[in-house]
């Protein structure tokens, strides 16, 4: 899914003299600088519906301007499509995000074009909001499913892999102590006829 997150740009003087390194290193700084400056209380608050990043690239005498991001958002301030353009404007990454009434995300479509294809995921809610299942779809062929349970403490106790077919893939348990930590993880993968087993022990002030 989408996130937010700020990045410094990490330009030391041991770099100036390198100026092709300079001139990838500044879009990246600016690429990430201004698409992700902004969180989602400020966009709500400002009721921003859409962005646009411009970025400007020099190297070897010439500069190029172009658009490089384009985004929407909810009224929540939740990215809901996010396209990524090379130089020449050909979109090269674009993610489509549905929520539902409760701002859960309930689907995530991402297409990259470096490996052509489209990859959607969709998820169901239990009735305390964790993820109950997760569908994985290339293009529209289910390709992947995992189904999840969950203990009273809302803490996760199996997660299971299916192919698209159903068959079972692998099946995680997990394990908790009377603090309700994680005190155990069995993974075992059906095909493999394999069994790993990891337990936790803590030591309390």
């Amino acid at each position: 899914m989408i996130t937010s997150q700020k990045l410094k740009c990490p330009i030391s003087s041991s770099i100036i003299s390198n100026m092709k390194y300079l001139v990838i290193l500044f879009i990246f700084c600016l690429t990430f600088s201004q698409s992700y400056g902004q969180s989602k209380k400020e966009l709500s608050s400002a009721k921003v519906k859409s962005s646009t990043e411009w970025s400007t690239k020099k190297e070897d005498g010439k500069t190029t301007n172009y658009k490089s991001l384009y985004e929407e958002y909810d009224k929540n301030g939740n990215t809901t499509l996010s396209i990524e353009y090379d130089e020449v404007g050909n979109q090269i990454h674009k993610e489509v995000v549905v929520y539902d009434k409760f701002k859960r995300v309930t689907s995530e479509t991402v297409f990259d074009a470096s490996k052509e294809k489209t990859v959607r995921k969709s998820y169901i809610y239990d009735a305390f909001n964790n993820v109950k299942e997760e569908m994985e779809y290339n293009g529209d062929k289910l390709i992947k499913k995992v189904v999840n349970t969950y203990n009273a403490d809302g803490n996760k106790t199996s997660e299971s892999t299916f192919d698209g077919l159903g068959e079972l893939l692998k099946k995680v348990t997990f394990s908790y102590d009377a603090k309700k930590l994680k005190s155990g993880k069995t993974t075992t993968n059906p095909a493999k006829g394999t069994e790993t087993v990891k337990k936790w022990t803590y030591t309390f002030f």
